[in-house]
């Protein structure tokens, strides 16, 4: 017999031997118990599994150990987990106020919220208790992110992973445990995610899912049920602590879920081989702050198990006759492939759009002319496809791969992504249109990331549902069809707003809306300010988008009263100035606006408005001002650009304003006036407390402009040092900076203290603009951020500085404001 076949028939038995052990290679599995911020630490557990090449065949996870265990399998390694958790931001992900950045609201949107600091629900006249203090969206955002972008994804089986995966959630309806084996990955660990009253369950079909901890916080017979013959566990549950009196609510309901699952907890631990519980500590779950030393900690904890690890391993081993020393082993067609020798000479490969031949050609050409090696292929495909996931083609896949031995040409298809097919479940009462244009995604397009987070964030913005989910599935041909989830919110709301201050009294608000109005998104809304100097009430409809377009509309009656008093230069000596009440006035305004324009994406909005109303100056006490009424045919144009991240206590952003606007007798009205301006401002924050604001403002009208629309001066938001509305002008100039310091501590609520400097003029007719003719103030404010609004105290001073020569500066007298709530 030739030496060449004998060597092949030694190699043929040697290969049946190599399958025969892996058939009867004992199968391993990891259970990862939930602990929140304390499950981090199983990420430095999976770093020292990967030192040591210990095999995982399956992994059950819950909780915090359905994220870590869902992301591992995959295809994330421990290290990229690890630089994933270090450079999240876990308090903005995991915030339980507002889920909708300012920014990615229109600015109609936020105008009507930045007033309430509450708002109820109502299913016709039954108000609706919230299930959860927050929907969750940002969890959800953010595992759709990360499993999209993951190398391996669901189809639709967990065992399609790179690791075969188990997540576990509880139904709360029947309070059964439910295992996630199949569908979307991001949705199985949201639902195991979501802790009771904190985040909204996630309802798929009848059931409503949340935290599988409530029933099954360490669940090692799942593993058991699924033939696993090596069981090891990594247990971050939080121990029992000692709780004192003013522990926060979250503390306290995490004791209370320690100790409802520690009976169960004990149970499961009984079935497992191998328990590494990392030396964390009372570390809360609650607490994602020193992430590095968690990790580090579950690093040092599994150290200590590789000993005994290996031991049962190689016990294990030995009981099923499995001779591979390494536990680990070349395929069948790598080690063929060496026999034969094969050569790779060329690539063919299609499909491809996105990526440049010479990218892919480059990206293989280390293989060429050199022997076949299938597990070499099998990792440059995966790298080909982390290459795609960086340019955010999440659905990239490489669809067949076949090699020809005699002609060395490895042919390969390239799987872009293009959608195939475009869904929305869940808009029961929306019309689907209003959901296709936030979404932006079309059939026929490349699947991508960045286009899918866009357009989920834009639908969570509209506040029409309490969550978004994205799904993937697939066709006959295992194309992809996105089906994009909502559950829709009750959309009839009532908000209340107040505000207290020393300049008009108390001020309340209410607001009743139709936020969903003929199921188009549109608004329509009642609204009534009430104070001891205030009255206001208004009836709107608004639409934030006409169609498709980002053409907007609005129209609105009101009918309005305002009471201003007015100020005199009091008697004074040369170094010090007063200002004295004169009169009081009252301003009625009642009428009607039609405004059409363009919203400029989220950013701000171009306004064409026609506003048609009657003026009133009606007298309560003489004195400063002229009784008038008359009736007002207004046009104006205006543009809008606002990137404030957040009121109050702005810290990144600016606003830019300008408007036109001009009263036309020929259309109604008594009095014909043009009237002009200009605002700017914008935010600095240096080293995360330091903030610094700069805002000019700059106002001018002809000598016809009423009382009414004049412009004024002074105030706690304009110039401190002068009362509120101080004086009035056709003309103004003003500059405000000011230096803001959120402090380390809180009183009660965050804490902020600001300097201001103020530099200004106004007058009655229009003049030249002097640096030395301007008023100065100076003053400090004293902030606290609470949930009905800001409460600030401040001080101000007012000066001008001498203009002539051996004259000296004037003060005016100490003010002293005060402001809680939202301006109304």
């Amino acid at each position: 017999m030739p030496l060449k076949t004998i060597f092949l028939c030694i190699s043929l038995i040697f290969f049946v031997t190599t399958v025969n052990s892996q058939i009867n290679k004992p199968k391993v599995a990891l259970v990862l118990s939930g602990g929140g911020a304390r499950g981090l630490a199983q990420i430095g557990v999976l770093k020292t599994f990967e030192k040591y090449n210990i095999p995982i065949d399956l992994i059950v996870g819950n909780s915090m150990g359905a994220i870590v265990g869902g992301l591992y399998c995959s295809g994330y390694t421990a290290g990229e987990l690890e630089d994933i958790v270090l450079k999240t931001n876990w308090d903005e992900i995991l915030s339980l106020t507002d889920e909708t950045k300012r920014t990615e609201l229109f600015l109609d949107q936020r105008q009507s919220k930045e007033k309430s600091f509450l708002v109820i629900r109502f299913n016709g006249l039954q108000p609706i208790i919230p299930s959860s203090i927050s929907s969750g969206q940002r969890v959800t955002n953010f595992l759709n992110n990360l499993t999209m972008q993951a190398l391996y994804h669901p189809s639709p089986s967990f065992d399609d992973l790179k690791i075969p995966f188990r997540a576990i959630a509880t139904d709360i309806v029947s309070g059964r445990r439910i295992t996630f084996d199949t569908g979307p990955l991001s949705e199985a660990l949201r639902a195991s995610v979501a802790v009771p009253l904190l985040f909204t369950p996630l309802e798929k079909d009848t059931l409503s899912l949340v935290d599988g901890g409530l029933v099954s916080n360490i669940p090692v017979d799942v593993a058991k049920s699924l033939a696993a013959e090596i069981i090891i566990v990594i247990n971050s549950t939080s121990e029992i602590l000692k709780l004192n009196e003013h522990s926060a609510p979250w503390e306290t309901a995490d004791q209370i879920m320690t100790i409802m699952m520690q009976s169960s907890n004990d149970n499961q631990l009984k079935l497992a081989d191998i328990i590494i519980k990392p030396e964390i500590g009372n570390h809360l779950a609650s607490d994602f702050s020193d992430i590095s030393q968690l990790i580090k900690a579950g690093e040092e904890t599994a150290e200590k198990k590789i000993p005994q690890i290996l031991s049962i391993l190689k016990a294990k081993l030995k009981s099923t006759s499995f001779t591979n020393d390494t536990l680990f082993y070349n395929t069948q067609t790598t080690f063929l492939s060496k026999i034969k020798n094969n050569k790779l000479e060329y690539i063919r490969f299609f499909g491809n759009e996105k990526l440049d031949d010479a990218v892919i050609e480059n990206h293989f050409s280390e293989i060429l002319h050199k022997p076949y090696n299938e597990a070499k292929i099998k990792q440059l495909s995966d790298s080909l496809l982390l290459i795609y996931r960086q340019k955010g083609y999440s659905l990239a896949r490489i669809d067949s791969n076949q090699f020809d031995p005699h002609s060395g040409i490895l042919s390969f298809k390239i799987n872009e992504g293009k959608i195939k097919e475009l869904k929305f479940t869940g808009n029961e009462h929306t019309a689907e249109y209003v959901l296709r244009r936030e979404i932006n995604m079309h059939p026929g397009d490349v699947f991508q990331i960045k286009t899918a987070q866009k357009g989920i964030t834009n639908l969570s913005a509209t506040g029409l549902f309490e969550y978004v989910l994205l799904e993937i599935q697939s066709d006959e041909n295992k194309e992809p069809i996105v089906v994009i989830k909502v559950k829709e919110k009750v959309t009839d709301v009532v908000r209340l707003g107040i505000n207290i201050n020393n300049e008009r009294g108390f001020i309340g608000n209410i607001e009743a809306r139709l936020t969903n109005f003929r199921g188009h998104g549109e608004d329509l809304g009642l609204n009534f300010t009430a104070g001891l100097r205030d009255r206001k009430i208004s009836l709107d409809y608004l639409v934030y988008r006409i169609f498709h377009s980002y053409f907007t509309f609005n129209f609105k009656m009101y009918h309005l009263f305002r009471d201003f008093y007015t100020y005199k230069d009091a008697n004074t000596s040369l170094r010090r100035w007063d200002r004295m009440q004169l009169g009081e006035f009252r301003l009625i305004k009642y009428g009607a606006v039609v405004s059409f324009g363009l919203q400029l994406e989220r950013l701000g909005n171009m306004i064409l408005e026609y506003r048609r109303e009657q003026h009133e100056i009606k007298e309560i006490t003489s004195g400063g001002y002229s009784p008038e009424k008359y009736p007002f045919a207004i046009l104006k144009l205006g543009t809008t650009v606002d990137t404030k991240n957040k009121l109050p206590f702005t810290t990144e952003g600016m606003l830019l304003s300008i408007a036109y606007e001009s009263a036309v007798k020929e259309l109604g009205s008594k009095l014909a006036y043009t009237k002009l301006t200009l605002q700017y401002e914008a935010y600095l924050t240096l080293f995360s407390n330091h903030t610094f604001k700069y805002k000019t403002y700059f106002g001018v009208a002809d000598a016809t402009l009423p009382l009414a629309e004049q412009f004024s001066l002074g105030g706690l938001n304009s110039f401190l040092g002068l009362r509120e509305n101080d004086s009035r002008g056709r003309q103004i100039l003003l500059f405000n900076s000011e230096y803001r310091i959120h402090f380390p501590f809180k009183i009660v609520y965050d804490t902020y203290f600001s300097l201001t400097y103020d530099l200004g003029m106004i007058s009655a007719q229009p003049q030249e603009l002097k640096l030395s003719g301007m008023r100065h103030g100076i003053g400090t404010i004293l902030g606290l951020d609470t949930p009905i609004g800001p409460a600030l105290v401040g001080v101000g001073k007012s000066f001008y500085l001498p203009t002539k020569v051996g004259a000296r500066t004037a003060y005016g007298p100490m003010l002293f404001y005060f402001s809680v709530g939202f301006e109304m």
